[in-house]
């Protein structure tokens, strides 16, 4: 007798490059498609990730970015009788568990970030907040936090039953053949990879590199954003000249990664940090924000952490790894020895099965 084909929708904001959607693309690449039936929805027009998506062996398809787009996904999810709808970042939430009250079926929402719960404080805001708790409660949805610092944000702040909030770290697939911590060049090259906006807190970074007043170390930052412009003047006042150097975003960061000293991820709010688990999957150590869920990866000598937006702090801690060799070694090997044992993409989605209860 042939078993059961299991059919789950996927609905996410956008295909932008960031860590939600590289965490679809590998949950997607890594489901069994003799067994799962994958489905993707998307809202916005902008999706750099599309050609990723385009070689997998799943339907992908766009809505209009508007609230209206519940109507055709109702239909979609009432014609097709999904087992699961999951559903990622706070747009794809809403509109998911709003089309779920009207249709039988499990929903699961990943929570990948809190700084809606933080920075946001408009009418607007408080607005959106509101309606995906309600949502939440109404579809009798669960949520998946990718950090034990998320499900305390949803517990305690939003005022979501902790039965409701399981928490599953985030995972990469490992990086293959990488198994040597890599001695430092001449010059010591910082990395940063991710979105330019505000609460990344790239700034910090800049106004730490320029305290340093070492030729001998460089920073990269790759990632476009609203903030883009700003960080250029940034690093042209502080006369940083080639010091800095800005690349654009990319589907496959692995060079940066392999030629790189050290990966810094100074996010005012963050709920997990895909990159740092990226960069621990090649040996690379990594300093942090002591925020969120950077404190959980890091902590028990797996990187340093500084205090958040304190740029001298910032600066002692990039200066340690700059001279102590022995250091960035070691850090560099205990994140990737945690991210083999604790991080593996396979095992996350075997996980992720028994929560659908696939």
């Amino acid at each position: 007798m042939k078993a059961k084909q299991y059919k789950i929708l996927y609905i996410i904001t956008g295909l932008r490059i960031g860590g939600a959607e590289k965490l679809l693309y590998q949950v997607a690449k890594h489901l069994d498609p003799e067994n799962i039936r994958v489905e993707i929805i998307y809202f916005d027009r902008k999706a750099a990730m599309m050609p990723l998506f385009e070689q997998l062996r799943v339907t992908v398809t766009r809505y209009k970015y508007t609230l209206l787009s519940v109507f055709p996904l109702i239909r979609h999810m009432r014609r097709c009788r999904f087992d699961a709808v999951h559903t990622h970042l706070v747009f794809a939430d809403i509109i998911g568990r709003l089309a779920a009250l009207f249709v039988p079926v499990k929903v699961f929402s990943s929570v990948h970030g809190t700084e809606w719960y933080h920075l946001r404080s408009t009418l607007g805001a408080r607005t959106v907040r509101l309606a995906d708790k309600l949502l939440a409660l109404w579809s009798r949805g669960k949520y998946i936090a990718v950090s034990a610092a998320v499900k305390d944000v949803l517990v305690n702040r939003v005022g979501i039953e902790p039965g409701s909030v399981t928490v599953l770290y985030n995972a990469v697939p490992l990086a293959k053949g990488q198994t040597e911590i890599r001695p430092k060049s001449l010059k010591f090259r910082i990395l940063f990879v991710g979105r330019l906006i505000k609460t990344k807190n790239v700034a910090c970074l800049i106004r730490a590199l320029a305290l340093l007043k070492n030729t001998n170390i460089c920073l990269t930052v790759v990632g476009e954003g609203p903030c883009a412009s700003m960080l250029h003047s940034l690093a042209a006042e502080k006369k940083l000249g080639k010091s800095v150097v800005f690349k654009s975003a990319l589907l496959d960061v692995k060079e940066y990664y392999q030629n790189h000293d050290v990966l810094v991820l100074p996010s005012l709010f963050e709920g997990l940090g895909i990159v740092i688990l990226e960069a621990f999957s090649y040996g690379l150590p990594v300093i942090g924000s002591a925020v969120g869920g950077i404190t959980e990866l890091l902590e028990n000598n797996r990187g340093l952490l500084f205090e958040s937006n304190n740029h001298r702090d910032l600066a002692q801690k990039i200066q340690t790894l700059y001279k102590n060799d022995r250091k960035r070694r070691e850090l560099g090997q205990n994140g990737l020895e945690y991210v083999k044992k604790n991080h593996d993409i396979k095992d996350y989605v075997h996980k992720l099965c028994q929560l659908y209860g696939f």
